[in-house]
């Protein structure tokens, strides 16, 4: 027979499966964009269609796309969207880009270090402020984690 502490306990345990499947899938996701970056903006740099920032710039926005899709689909599998979310997805990212040039910033002139430790505090800070933005405010769910 099982008492309350266990049924307690295993309903945590599932909850955290749940919380690990969620940040698994985040993770995927976030990961394919980043690929779509990287090939993107080097194929359009390499063969010289774009220089360099324009290259970068049609890069993030492609990815932004792949990542808008994977997280509202797959990560949060939300199945009907309101037109709050993909505004709110852009609002998201532009914080993501804010951090970033933050991190940077103050890595070089705040804290005159090499600007290595702001994009590593980036690489860091980022995923974690998206992923918190995306389940709480972009793509809010009523109930559960929907794992």
């Amino acid at each position: 027979m099982t008492g309350k502490g266990e049924s307690s306990a295993i309903s945590k345990r599932v909850s955290g499966g749940a919380w690990i499947s969620l940040l698994s899938r985040f993770a995927v996701v976030g990961g394919l964009a980043t690929s779509t970056y990287l090939v993107i903006s080097n194929v359009l740099i390499f063969l010289q269609i774009l220089s360099g920032a324009m290259a970068s710039a049609v890069a993030y926005i492609l990815a932004m796309l792949v990542s808008y899709a994977g997280q509202s689909r797959f990560t949060f599998r939300v199945e009907n969207g309101d037109s709050k979310q993909p505004v709110r997805f852009i609002a998201m990212s532009i914080c993501g880009i804010g951090i970033s040039y933050f991190n940077v910033f103050a890595a070089e002139n705040l804290f005159r270090v090499d600007p290595f430790w702001g994009t590593l505090a980036t690489a860091f800070a980022v995923p974690a402020v998206s992923f918190l933005l995306m389940k709480f405010w972009v793509f809010p769910q009523k109930s559960g984690l929907k794992a």
